[in-house]
């Protein structure tokens, strides 16, 4: 009987103190894992399929579409496989070495071997790369995160005693009371 009356005593005052928390209390959230942005895509060589011309004409088949794609990409092709490396051929044998930077490789082959280079989508560049003796497209610079909220959209600010209304809903008008 003293030992059931000692346990008793025991866990009374075990469950009286609880725990060192109060009562109801909420676990902190952990702090928002920061968001990661992409790495943007690193360089592609210049060829077959960099131009913009063409692209929309993708996602079709047919006997218009197919041959008017293959324009696109014949012009392309030209431009990349014939056009460049001739004239690259052509100032190596005169020169003895490969452009040294881009401004040279544009004025030297493209300009003055008149070739037209496909217009890319927005965003793109085109930059010689003389390292690996190569033309290559530079993909469009990744946008800076916005850190200020869109001034179009006014802050929620809650009311003491409102509840806010459910996001896309107009806030519900204030109750009156009733006589």
């Amino acid at each position: 009987m003293k030992r059931t009356l000692a346990a008793s005593s025991l866990l009374v005052v075990v469950l009286l103190m609880g725990c060192d928390q109060p009562p109801f209390a909420q676990p902190t959230p952990p702090p928002p894992a920061p968001v990661a942005t992409p790495a943007p895509p690193p360089p592609v060589v210049a060829g077959v399929g960099v131009g913009q011309k063409g692209r929309s004409l993708d996602q079709y088949e047919g006997a218009v579409v197919t041959p008017a794609k293959s324009l696109f990409a014949v012009r392309e092709r030209v431009v990349f496989e014939v056009e460049i490396p001739k004239n690259l051929q052509l100032f190596q044998a005169t020169e003895g070495r490969l452009p040294k930077s881009h401004e040279e490789f544009m004025q030297r082959i493209i300009k003055d071997g008149l070739i037209n280079l496909p217009e890319l989508p927005p965003g793109r560049t085109y930059r010689w790369d003389p390292a690996m003796g190569e033309l290559m497209v530079d993909p469009p610079p990744a946008p800076a995160p916005s850190t200020t909220a869109d001034p179009a959209i006014p802050p929620v600010v809650p009311v003491p005693g409102q509840s806010l209304p459910p996001v896309g809903l107009p806030p519900a008008p204030p109750a009156t009371p009733t006589p």
